[in-house]
């Protein structure tokens, strides 16, 4: 860029900025100017070696820093007496380039080494380091420790199976968070992540172990294991994770509208449909009881919680199961109170229940 050459005398009154080209750190006055072909004045800072980096805005008491002038404070809400230099987030000199993924100057960023958005980051770091962490027979990259903090970006998918009442959904979150470091390999202690992070994932209060690695090689793989969690790096990406976790009916309000059935699931509701339950049949005589799959009416939302009586069963249940003619007293004791009846395969994608008859010899 060609050298600027103020033509006025600096305007004392506006506090000086700095220059936040990378590595510059010159003074940069404010100057009246006024644009080409036009006689409308403007207040802008000039640095001696970049030119016009920022101008003024007199109605506002604010600033625009210019396109290739990158801050860690965001443009046009940076008051007059603040510097637009940032601080680098690993040596804390006053370089930091705001654009970078970690809030690292050029030098740091790159010796860190990590995806970064920068383009000019990474190929920095590729023309100092492109071939030294190569994998070698001597040295792996797992090997490679690093001892600065750096940032890791994570997504949680919080999905809820469909019941009678919902369809199958899920409420996905995005949060990052700082590792300060020392690290070795590609995992860190998962109480590294702090509660704010939690909270924002939907994963405070959550156990652990019900949280899934969704880039495990392996489906349904703990996301923690012996208290780390892992992150991966991938070619033109940050350090990530990514995990989900299936929901709870007592969690499905953090994450959606709940329906009136979902507020009160612990009573009886109408119109719940009906729900497939597996029945033995246990006969005198025979050796191994006889299956059945029927369908029941519903009453609950909550499988467990779901009750089932023998005037449920209807003239075809009662010919399928091989009930006729045989009277509910000697099915039950008393036959007006409900079955014992289970909740069937809970990692099934329906829901079903099961229970037994014993058919006495008549």
């Amino acid at each position: 860029m060609a050298r600027a050459r103020p033509a006025s005398r600096p305007i004392p009154s506006l506090h000086t900025i700095f220059c936040s080209v990378y590595n510059c750190l010159l003074a940069a006055p404010w100057y009246s100017r006024s644009r080409s072909g036009s006689t409308h004045i403007v207040t802008v800072a000039v640095c001696p070696l970049h030119g016009i980096t920022a101008i003024y805005q007199p109605r506002t008491g604010t600033i625009i820093v210019l396109d290739f002038v990158v801050t860690l404070i965001p443009r046009s809400t940076l008051a007059l007496m603040l510097t637009t230099l940032g601080y680098c987030t690993r040596c804390h000199k006053p370089n930091n380039n705001g654009r970078c993924s970690y809030l690292m100057c050029k030098e740091c960023c790159s010796q860190v080494g990590f995806y970064c958005r920068l383009t000019t980051h990474r190929h920095h770091f590729l023309s100092r380091f492109g071939g030294e962490l190569m994998a070698t027979p001597e040295t792996s990259l797992a090997n490679v420790q690093y001892d600065d903090h750096f940032k890791i970006v994570i997504s949680c998918q919080h999905l809820w199976r469909s019941s009678p009442v919902r369809d199958f959904g899920s409420s996905n979150y995005l949060s990052s968070c700082v590792y300060p470091g020392p690290m070795q390999g590609n995992r860190i202690p998962f109480h590294a992540i702090s509660p704010l992070t939690r909270r924002l994932l939907a994963i405070d209060g959550i156990a652990a172990e019900r949280i899934i690695d969704n880039d495990a090689d392996e489906e349904r793989t703990a996301a923690v294991r012996a208290g780390y969690v892992e992150f991966r790096v991938a070619p033109q990406t940050a350090p990530r994770m990514r995990w989900s976790i299936w929901t709870e009916l007592d969690e499905l309000g953090r994450h959606t509208e709940l329906s009136p059935v979902e507020r009160d699931p612990h009573r009886d509701w109408p119109g719940l449909g009906d729900i497939e339950a597996h029945v033995l049949v246990y006969r005198l005589g025979d050796a191994e009881p006889q299956k059945h799959i029927i369908r029941l009416p519903r009453r609950r939302l909550i499988v467990d919680e779901c009750t089932f009586f023998l005037s449920d069963l209807s003239a075809a249940h009662r010919a399928e199961l091989g009930l006729v003619n045989i009277p509910d007293c000697h099915l039950l004791e008393d036959p007006t109170q409900p079955l014992n009846s289970h909740a069937y395969d809970r990692g099934r994608d329906r829901d079903a229940v099961y229970f037994t008859l014993s058919v006495p010899a008549v």
